[in-house]
């Protein structure tokens, strides 16, 4: 039941998203890598943004956090879909988004598998140094909302702050 719910969703951002790609036909990619701490971890961050005009875009990122040294944490994998909407102050852009992530979990000692989903929303700042060279950063949250409400354990992840940091590689039409 959550998987086709989860499909859905994502499907109906991606529609709404391409009906405005008639109206300014000009698209851009940006490609993104980079790191974020997530749940008190540090991990990584890689994706795509699709901008099917100058403000409205859908990205999509894998994430994946790491152990550090010492520490029996739990890891976390997945993915996030998300519409973005930017707009920008000179040299600056004010990225922000909402959309939801995927998680699986693994706890190292125990070697525990579970799934949830989450909605996530975020705010980043970039500023291009160079005309294919720039960076992002920003801080985002995620909720257990859809999690409970699908069955799902609503309350392993703690709802907190995220932060991001990414290089982004711009694609296609420059401004």
């Amino acid at each position: 039941m959550r998987l086709p719910l989860c499909c859905i969703i994502t499907a109906t951002l991606v529609a709404a998203s391409c009906t405005a790609a008639e109206a300014q036909p000009r698209s851009r990619v940006d490609l993104e890598f980079g790191g974020w701490w997530f749940s008190w971890q540090p991990g990584i961050v890689m994706g795509v943004a699709g901008w099917v005009n100058d403000h409205s875009g859908v990205a999509g990122r894998a994430v994946f956090t790491f152990d550090p040294p010492g520490r029996d944490l739990v890891n976390y994998r997945g993915f996030e879909t998300q519409y973005r909407h930017r707009r920008f102050l000179e040299a600056v852009e004010i990225d922000f988004g909402v959309g939801l992530m995927f998680l699986t979990a693994t706890e190292n000692v125990q070697q525990l598998w579970s799934s949830q989903t989450f909605e996530t929303m975020d705010i980043l700042v970039g500023y291009r140094f160079l005309e294919r060279f720039g960076v992002k950063a920003g801080l985002g949250c995620h909720s257990w909302i859809l999690s409970a409400l699908t069955g799902g354990p609503g309350d392993d992840l703690p709802a907190d702050l995220t932060f991001k940091f990414m290089v982004t590689v711009p694609l296609g039409a420059q401004r």
